[in-house]
């Protein structure tokens, strides 16, 4: 029966109704766990590449500020599209109409900004979240020699399907 020893504990789990807990019980079981915030970025990272977007994923060539001509903190956008034009990060959660601001947070907002700033030639920025219900998309607006704006974009994982994020290419 040794063969069969993590099945009966799996079934046995299953028919009792019960959960694990790091913290009580004697029953040990595996599990294969993915951090879904990567995961998440990995597929629409892909995605958009299997487009025709020239897309670099955790792009490392900026820091946010400099000490002895040395630089620290380095920012990593998500989703870095013809060589900064497009900055996108994904965030692995849902938005909701009654979350404050929809649940966009400052700290995301506040992260975007440092990303459009770095980046000279960038034009357009978007956060992508994972569409859960039909949620007004909405626009942030920042301010810098012009206009840099950062757009809010659903990507629908039962039907993979994403607005254009740059003028000439198809979705």
């Amino acid at each position: 029966m040794k063969d069969y020893e993590q099945i009966l504990v799996w079934a046995k789990t299953f028919l009792l109704g019960s959960s694990y807990s790091p913290h009580k019980g004697n029953d040990l079981a595996f599990a294969l766990l993915f951090d879904m915030n990567v995961l998440f970025e990995s597929y629409v990272g892909h995605y958009l590449e299997n487009r025709g977007y020239d897309v670099s994923l955790q792009d490392k060539r900026h820091y946010l500020v400099f000490s002895e001509q040395k630089g620290i903190y380095a920012l990593r956008p998500d989703i870095v599209i013809d060589n900064g034009k497009v900055i996108a990060d994904t965030k692995w959660k849902l938005l909701s109409q009654y979350k404050t601001h929809q649940g966009v947070s400052g700290s995301d907002l506040y992260q975007m900004y440092a990303y459009g700033t770095k980046y000279d030639n960038c034009e357009r920025m978007y956060l992508i979240y994972p569409k859960d219900k039909e949620l007004e998309v909405k626009s942030y607006h920042y301010y810098k020699e012009g206009q840099l704006s950062l757009d809010i974009l659903f990507f629908d994982l039962q039907s993979p399907t994403m607005p254009l994020l740059t003028p000439n290419l198809q979705t």
